[in-house]
């Protein structure tokens, strides 16, 4: 599938393979210490299999805009951990300009999508510091827990590296950024679920960030 290729290459991926046999397609590729794989069923007689495409091409994509680290996008697809150093691909980041107002309507439209109940979800923006949370319970009990803090990288005047810089407005920019990112991140796995692109199970979707379930 072209689509997966050229997704593999940006990040970059090795030993990328996608094989069809009993009825499904099966992908998997190693990036860094990690090999990765998933299975998806197939229509007729066609490889093409635009769900996993969608999936991986999501995931891909959080990856260069600094929204996942490679082992988070893939948590529901890791196979296997081998000794070799962890992958670092260059961000390519291009902060979102919307603000908080605007991130809300993103984060409910997403949510509604995946069925998950406003009442069991609270993001923070923290202006002062400059990140911002998403946290959500799903029906098994388990915790969804996301931080993102590194849009917006800020450069102090005189700096030589860029740095997030103390002051209420520029801290509050990269807090609004950071929530755009993770209202971003959620809408790309809200409508994967809703095509079919993501597992059924939410626990699956989220697996890079679930908390166990609090026992009483």
């Amino acid at each position: 599938m072209q689509r997966i290729h050229r997704a593999a290459a940006r990040v970059p991926m090795t030993g990328v393979a996608l094989d069809r046999y009993e009825a499904a397609l099966h992908f998997e590729a190693r990036v860094g210490n990690l090999v990765i794989g998933r299975d998806a069923a197939l229509v007729g007689s066609s490889i093409e299999s635009p769900a996993l495409a969608a999936w991986f091409e999501d995931r891909v994509g959080n990856v260069l805009a600094g929204r996942e680290t490679i082992e988070q996008a893939f948590a529901d697809a890791i196979r296997e951990r081998t000794t070799e150093a962890p992958a670092s691909p260059a961000l390519k980041l291009k902060p979102s300009t919307d603000t908080i107002e605007q991130s809300i309507d993103v984060f409910r439209a997403a949510l509604k999508r995946l069925g998950i109940p406003e009442r069991n979800v609270k993001v923070t923006w923290d202006t002062a510091e400059g990140w911002a949370r998403f946290r959500a319970k799903l029906d098994s009990g388990g915790f969804v827990d996301k931080v993102l803090n590194n849009q917006v990288p800020l450069v102090a005047p005189g700096a030589s590296t860029t740095e997030f810089v103390a002051g209420a407005g520029r801290n509050a920019a990269a807090a609004a950024a950071n929530g755009a990112a993770l209202a971003t991140w959620l809408k790309g796995r809200a409508r994967g679920f809703a095509l079919g692109a993501e597992s059924r199970v939410l626990d699956e979707v989220f697996a890079g960030y679930l908390q166990p379930a609090v026992t009483p």
